[in-house]
């Protein structure tokens, strides 16, 4: 799967080719998406949303926490304006 690049890309990436200075990554042709680059950038790709994942889990922990406390403090009588 390809992309359909601009005449500005194409011009940039010809130069480039007649310099013999042109990579994988200045192809303008190559979909520039995570799951179809080269396996550095999947890789990083992965990485980067399982590092999502953990904080948004630790997020959910966290709220589930601050419920917990808020529903102790209600068992306890403390009263509403001093929980805010």
């Amino acid at each position: 799967m390809g992309r359909n690049p601009s005449q500005g890309e194409l011009k940039d990436f010809a130069e480039k080719q007649a310099e013999g200075s042109a990579t994988v990554e200045d192809n303008p042709y190559v979909n520039k998406s995570a799951l179809s680059t080269p396996g550095r950038h999947r890789e990083a790709y992965y990485a980067k949303l399982q590092e999502v994942r953990r904080e948004e889990a630790r997020g959910e922990e966290i709220k589930k926490q601050l419920e917990d406390l808020e529903l102790e403090a209600s068992r306890a009588g403390v009263p509403f304006e001093w929980r805010r």
